[in-house]
């Protein structure tokens, strides 16, 4: 645990030279009074080179109860175990393997058996030995209606829920029977599109499913469409229950705000952008994602991260592990991901679009100034002092003349002056007046 002092003193260790040529990062546990920092996310990037099928994963992610994940990519089904990659794909000769390397839908279901939805290949049952799949299909299983499945779930009781392009919603209970359920325009209570795009149970034991034409909820007994606003009449994407019971619904027009009863609790978030990935955190904060951007809503307020500014990813989706790390997958980036300690860290770069950013990315110094604050110099010559508490950057001295370009140390004194070290010697500066 570094507290300003330790900090200060890591640095005298250091000879004063500390030097981080893209960043200066600070890490502070919770219990100290720097806490309150900005927490700055690293994504990391998994790609086709550390083992990933395929560099496009648009059909989701999920971890299986021995800690495995399973990741759906264009290029087969990968199942990493936080060192390496095993690649399960289609396979002519064997009828037990994958049906098809496109992988659009994953569930892992109590009996700890994988789902796996491929491209006009219907379902399969990867078994909890995972040596073997299991197909359902129109061609085994005449009761399904179509074999682009986009959507599973499964009920408290076993019984497994999906659906997909067209064929409305399907149930398989554990006897191996499955019941159908279409939409009917001339009927009250039906499915309202037979499109499924989303399935998700509440804590009432209610289905909500999203289509093309907004939510619909199975009660147990009847399908009772949800919402009034015509804006909801969209694409839904993914539906969230938030642990107080209410219910956020991302869609091709923003991320809408529902009581559990369907009644607008909030202004849209993101309107007019579609929203791909919808997850609750174990801190409660509801992060969501806009392609290149990921955003996260917490306490009635939004902090966005873009994981890359210069060949910005579009991100599809969003999962939580069991440690708390974060995942996301990209159209074409491969895996980005967030390792469970990434809120000890605060980042702080040079922008030169930025003048509350630092002066320049090569520290050579940092040191403790007065109580929650720190002294930085850097090799392009700025003096920077940060507020530890709010992350707020203020330039004192920037590369102005020869000479600032050659700082080396920096100090504080009790006559409230600042002492900065160069090749040519020591310079003064009063902090009241600014004189040198």
């Amino acid at each position: 645990m570094l507290n300003g002092k330790e900090f200060a003193r890591m640095a005298k260790g250091l000879g004063g030279v500390m030097r981080f040529y893209w960043t200066i990062l600070l890490w502070f546990f919770c219990a100290t009074s720097w806490a309150r920092l900005p927490e700055t996310p690293q994504f990391r990037q998994h790609t086709v080179a550390d083992g990933l099928p395929s560099s496009t994963l648009y059909g989701g992610i999920t971890q299986d109860k021995k800690g495995f994940l399973w990741i759906a990519s264009k290029d087969g089904l990968a199942r990493y175990d936080g060192v390496g990659y095993k690649i399960y794909r289609y396979s002519p000769d064997d009828y037990n393997s994958l049906p098809g390397d496109v992988v659009q839908a994953l569930h892992v279901d109590a009996q700890d058996n994988l789902w796996v939805a491929t491209e006009g290949q219907g379902l399969s049952r990867l078994n909890a030995e995972r040596n073997d799949f299991r197909h359902y299909s129109k061609s085994t299983h005449p009761e399904i209606a179509t074999d682009d499945i986009w959507a599973i779930t499964t009920a408290a009781n076993g019984d497994l829920w999906f659906g997909g392009y067209g064929g409305g919603l399907h149930r398989l209970d554990k006897t191996g029977r499955i019941q159908r359920f279409v939409a009917n325009a001339k009927q009250r209570n039906t499915l309202i599109d037979d499109i499924i795009i989303t399935l998700s149970f509440d804590k009432k034991g209610r289905l909500w499913i999203g289509t093309t034409k907004g939510v619909c909820v199975w009660d147990g007994q009847q399908f009772i469409a949800m919402g009034t606003d015509p804006a909801l009449k969209t694409y839904v994407l993914h539906i969230l229950h938030d642990a107080d019971g209410s219910v956020w619904v991302a869609t091709r027009n923003g991320l809408h705000h529902w009581s559990a009863e369907g009644r607008v609790v909030g202004e849209i978030i993101s309107p007019g952008k579609t929203i791909f990935g919808l997850w609750q955190d174990k801190q409660k904060a509801i992060w969501f994602s806009d392609g290149p951007n990921v955003f996260q809503w917490h306490d009635r307020k939004l902090f966005s991260y873009t994981p890359n500014k210069q060949v910005p990813a579009k991100i599809y989706g969003i999962f939580e592990d069991h440690e708390g790390g974060f995942w996301f997958p990209t159209e074409d980036q491969g895996l980005l991901h967030l390792p469970a300690g990434w809120r000890n860290f605060s980042v702080f770069r040079h922008d030169p679009l930025d003048e509350g950013s630092l002066s320049g990315d090569f520290i050579r110094y940092a040191v403790e100034a007065d109580p929650g604050h720190a002294w930085l110099v850097s090799q392009d010559g700025g003096l920077d002092k940060i507020n530890l508490m709010t992350g707020k950057v203020d330039r004192i001295l920037s590369s102005n003349g020869l000479w600032a370009k050659r700082f080396w140390s920096v100090a504080e004194t009790d006559d409230n002056a600042v002492w900065v070290g160069h090749r040519d010697g020591m310079t003064r500066i009063d902090i009241k007046s600014g004189m040198i």
